[in-house]
């Protein structure tokens, strides 16, 4: 039954991923304050862009995190609030990393835990470099009052 689930996952996912065009695709290991391992893959697309010193965007966003946390699942996450500091920091290797400060705000589907759904608002910052980036956040379920910490690291893919 789980593989079950964990395959409907990753069809949905890959068909939102497409169908919303996603710019940025991302896989990797997600470590909680709990020390519990999770794997996560998330897709980007961004709707708005404001550009200057520091870039300001707007995604969209679907993560999928497996575990049995309370915080893990799939997060459909239609506002995602970014500023992208890359121009200052890597200079003119800007096009090869990112380095985000981000709102996100969404819905979370918890497969694993009855009972945990709701609004997820998420303040993260991101930093990437080549083909890797380090990911770390605070996950708060406003409905449930669910909270954890997480550092994300993998691999990222910018199209």
């Amino acid at each position: 039954m789980r593989t079950v689930k964990l395959l409907c996952v990753l069809i949905i996912f890959s068909c939102v991923s497409l169908t919303a065009s996603a710019q940025l695709l991302g896989a990797g290991a997600q470590m909680t304050e709990k020390g519990k391992f999770e794997f996560a893959i998330n897709a980007h697309s961004r709707y708005l862009l404001n550009k200057g010193a520091v870039n300001f965007f707007l995604f969209g966003a679907v993560d999928y995190t497996s575990g049995s946390t309370k915080l893990s699942g799939l997060n459909i996450k239609p506002v995602s609030a970014t500023l992208d500091f890359a121009g200052l920091v890597f200079g003119d290797h800007a096009d090869k990393g990112l380095l985000w400060l981000s709102c996100d705000a969404g819905y979370l589907l918890n497969f694993s835990k009855k009972d945990t759904d709701g609004v997820v608002i998420t303040p993260n910052i991101m930093c990437s470099y080549s083909l890797f980036y380090v990911k770390t956040g605070y996950d708060f379920n406003v409905m449930e009052n669910n909270r954890q910490f997480f550092v994300r690291l993998g691999l990222i893919l910018s199209l």
